[in-house]
């Protein structure tokens, strides 16, 4: 294995189901998306240059937090300053994008992930690099508090772990409260490929405490020449504080690799678990967890493809294994669009509760896109994207095209978002709503192509009674210049209404919306 930088929710621009059960359409009865629009500021903090939209998370209806990155300078033939921004959602209305205090710069960084436990109150990873010097990555996160953010923090750790490091997943139950889960790597012997370890940290009470390497893996020997090996993880997810899963893989001393999850119970994390089932390759196979969510302590669902190139099983997938009650259960391999030879993915997964999870990722076949349903303990066939085929999706683009995340508000009720590229080779952001356990029609996002021809879907998050926001990132085809976008679902029946009173004379009025304006003529006196 070796350490990958990977942006999650970034983009690289020109970068029980009833199996087979499709709804008739893209929205429930009554709602719709609204047309894409751009992120406030941003533009005007990076003087035009752009940026890419990373992950959201929303606590409640109206309430999201977003970051991303935003261009600072590009050198000739050297890697691109940049630099991380937030912005935020107040009852339904999105602020201005500010950029996070504390970055060392000139940097390059790439964000992780958000995790928001209540409004205005967020945990976050990203990982930077210097511009110039001793060429390694560190691990950051950050904090926003009763909507205002703090300064970027290293992830502390012993020196041997974190010296060159990445911060890639963070799960946060209340303000100042998360878990935090990243890679670090170091040359092996003789500087022969590069020996990885995988790292889980807490922050309690907004302190995050020293970064520890998780444990109990199978004796790992130096890599051979050009080989790598270790341990990598690439996500986490908690059901309360101190109570959380993460996942990833490790390779054996005969090169294979093999998916493991890890359990943190009541603050004390435990000795990784292989998962064993169609994941377990003794001939050079290989097996990565990529996605885990937890709806309570002890239940969770992981998933991720596996791929036995080298012996008899020699075939790929995608599979998924659930843990109840704090016990994990034999891995199995999903039926339907991933099964296949063309080395499919699962990208991600979200589960409303113990049983009852949607997920989605690639497979080899065009459109190449595919969602899954697990109802009541049991994982239906995974169909392909519904409607992608009839937006011209006709082709499958490696590392572009995508499921970027799945997101659920409760059972059967979830939302999803990705990139799709039509038959002129434009990238196009999409989403998909299911409802009542069944995915209605992707469409392309609302009016994201009157703000550029290429465009992409990164992250969504769904709450309440199905209200969802996703955020992507557009581009002019003959600009490099990107532009950040968001879009929502529902929201306009679920934000919270504000009550003003505004006056004109001697006469007053009151006036009720989710964003109130007085009328022509009159002052506004008062904010109920």
């Amino acid at each position: 294995m070796k350490l990958r930088l990977v942006a999650r929710g970034s983009v690289a621009i020109a970068l029980m189901l009833i199996p087979g059960l499709v709804g008739s359409s893209s929205s429930a009865a009554g709602k719709a998306w609204s047309n894409a629009q751009l992120i406030p500021g941003l533009t005007q903090l990076s003087n035009g240059k752009g940026g890419h939209t990373g992950p959201v998370s929303c606590s409640s209806p109206g309430n999201c937090t977003a970051i991303g990155q935003f261009l600072i300078n590009q050198p000739s033939g050297g890697n691109e300053e940049n630099a991380l921004f937030g912005v935020t959602e107040v009852n339904g209305k999105w602020g201005k994008t500010l950029r996070i205090p504390g970055q060392t710069v000139p940097s390059t960084v790439m964000t992780g992930s958000i995790s928001c436990s209540s409004p205005g109150n967020c945990g976050a990873v990203a990982s930077s690099i210097p511009s110039s010097g001793n060429g390694l990555w560190s691990a950051l996160a950050f904090n926003e508090t009763k909507g205002v953010w703090g300064s970027v923090v290293p992830i502390p750790g012993p020196s041997s772990l974190m010296t060159n490091s990445e911060a890639l997943a963070i799960s946060c139950n209340s303000a100042g409260d998360c878990s935090a889960t990243g890679n670090s790597s170091v040359a092996g012997p003789g500087n022969n490929g590069s020996i990885d370890s995988a790292f889980v940290a807490t922050e309690q009470n907004g302190v995050w405490g020293s970064a520890s390497e998780i444990q109990g893996f199978p004796t790992i020997p130096a890599p051979l020449l050009g080989l790598d090996s270790g341990a990598e993880i690439d996500t986490i997810s908690c059901g309360s504080p101190g109570n959380c899963s993460a996942g990833g893989s490790f390779s054996l001393q005969n090169g294979s690799g093999n998916s493991f999850v890890v359990d943190d119970v009541n603050g004390v994390w435990g000795n990784e678990i292989t998962l064993t089932g169609v994941t377990t390759f003794t001939d050079g196979g290989e097996s990565q967890v990529t996605a885990v969510s937890c709806s309570s302590p002890g239940n969770c669902s992981a998933g991720g493809s596996y791929n036995g190139v080298n012996g008899s099983q020699g075939s790929n997938g995608v599979f998924v294994a659930n843990e109840v009650g704090g016990d994990w259960g034999t891995d199995i391999g999903l039926s339907g669009a991933t099964v296949t030879n063309s080395g499919p993915t699962l990208g991600s997964m979200s589960c409303s509760s113990s049983g009852n999870c949607s997920a989605g990722g690639t497979y080899g076949n065009a459109p190449g896109l595919f969602l899954v349903i697990e109802a009541n303990g049991t994982w239906g066939s995974a169909i392909p994207v519904p409607g992608l085929a009839k937006l011209g999706a006709s082709k499958l683009i490696a590392d572009v095209d995508t499921v970027s995340q799945v997101s659920c508000s409760s059972n059967g009720n979830c939302g999803a978002v990705g990139t799709y590229t039509n038959s002129s080779n434009e990238e196009k952001a999409f989403v998909v709503i299911e409802s009542n356990d069944a995915w209605g029609n992707a469409i392309t996002v609302p009016g994201v192509n009157a703000l550029g021809a290429i465009s992409s879907g990164t992250s969504i998050s769904c709450v309440g009674s199905g209200t969802c926001v996703a955020v992507g990132v557009s581009q002019d085809s003959n600009s490099t210049a990107t532009k950040a976008f968001v879009t929502s679902y529902g929201a306009a029946s679920t934000v919270k209404k504000v009550t003003i009173t505004c006056t004109k004379g001697k006469s007053k009025r009151k006036v009720t919306a989710v964003r109130p304006v007085c009328p022509s003529g009159y002052k506004l006196s008062r904010l109920q």
